[in-house]
């Protein structure tokens, strides 16, 4: 009943893994891997209670799919932290679903997917009945919808959390759809930037009694669309029109 790998393909698959993780021939015992090192590169992940894309594979080089890594960071239901600096390719829906933190730490995700996705990243909570028992932040992210994507960031079923420092570009429909089906008020929203290039129908669709703080709509049809929502210093405009003709 079960699979049966051959002797050679297992050996094969033993040494590509060890020689992509040299870490692992080694012992603290002989020195190559001292206490400080330890401390110093794994305790954070095990203090801080977060991973990260890299602990299941990905690559964070802009070339390689790391949609299955992605995926697999978030499906532990701990607080996910992208790599700094890094560029992950994405070509599915990111589904967040536990209420986790995640921390992009400046990175991006490219969407490019095979066919257009209604949705880029997807904020939601499985339980809506429970939402007030858990608040979370989504920070210090780009996505890069690169016209494949029709809503980039997508909110449902949430209730009180922050949402900050967020570039989105490129999406079709809406940059950030913070009322995505249902449930959806209360949130705050700090300083959000849609770049549309001319594409994105609306950039900000608002949702019920949340609020928005410096977030700014570029090159977008319709800069925001908002609803029973606070808008503190937030602005909406278009890259190739000059509001300041004449002398």
């Amino acid at each position: 009943g079960g699979l049966n790998l051959k002797d050679e393909v297992i050996d094969t698959s033993i040494k590509a893994w060890l020689t992509e993780h040299p870490e692992a021939t080694t012992t603290v015992q002989d020195g190559a891997i001292t206490e400080g090192k330890i401390n110093a590169e794994f305790l954070p992940y095990i203090k801080n209670g977060y991973v990260t894309p890299e602990m299941f594979g990905a690559k964070g080089n802009g070339i390689t799919d790391d949609t299955v890594s992605i995926k697999s960071a978030f499906a532990t239901g701990r607080d996910v932290h992208l790599m700094a600096n890094k560029t992950y390719l994405v070509t599915e829906t990111i589904t967040v679903e536990k209420l986790q933190n995640f921390n992009g730490e400046n990175s991006a995700i490219i969407f490019n997917p095979h066919n257009t996705l209604d949705a880029g990243l997807v904020i939601t909570n499985l339980k809506p009945t429970v939402y007030a028992e858990k608040k979370f932040v989504i920070n210090n992210i780009s996505l890069d919808c690169n016209g494949k994507v029709n809503n980039g960031l997508c909110a449902q079923n949430i209730v009180g959390n922050i949402f900050d420092n967020i570039f989105i570009k490129g999406a079709l429909t809406y940059g950030i759809d913070t009322n995505y089906n249902s449930n959806v008020h209360a949130n705050n929203y700090n300083h959000i930037t849609i770049n549309g290039g001319g594409l994105t129908a609306i950039g900000i669709k608002g949702s019920p009694d949340s609020v928005y703080n410096s977030c700014t709509s570029i090159d977008c049809i319709t800069g925001f669309e908002l609803n029973d929502d606070i808008a503190n210093d937030c602005s909406a405009w278009i890259s190739n029109v000059d509001y300041f003709k004449g002398s």
